[in-house]
């Protein structure tokens, strides 16, 4: 798990390759839902996208990264 102040980012490996699963803030409906990109094939290229992109906060819907 990644902590960047607010924002939580769980970095899980399946057999395709290791995923970023960001859970967002449980909303009026209790529901809750998660953003998943990936696959990237190491877990430190996971970790680096999380760096340079995520951080900083994203908007797009259906993101999906296939490769580092």
């Amino acid at each position: 798990m990644i902590n960047d102040d607010d924002d939580f980012f769980f970095i899980v490996k399946r057999p395709a390759g290791y995923y970023i699963i960001d859970f967002e803030n449980v909303e009026e409906n209790l529901e809750t839902s998660a953003k998943i990109f990936g696959p990237f094939r190491t877990e430190d290229g996971a970790e680096e996208f999380i760096d340079k992109f995520l951080s900083a906060g994203y908007t797009s819907d259906g993101i999906l990264f296939l490769e580092e």
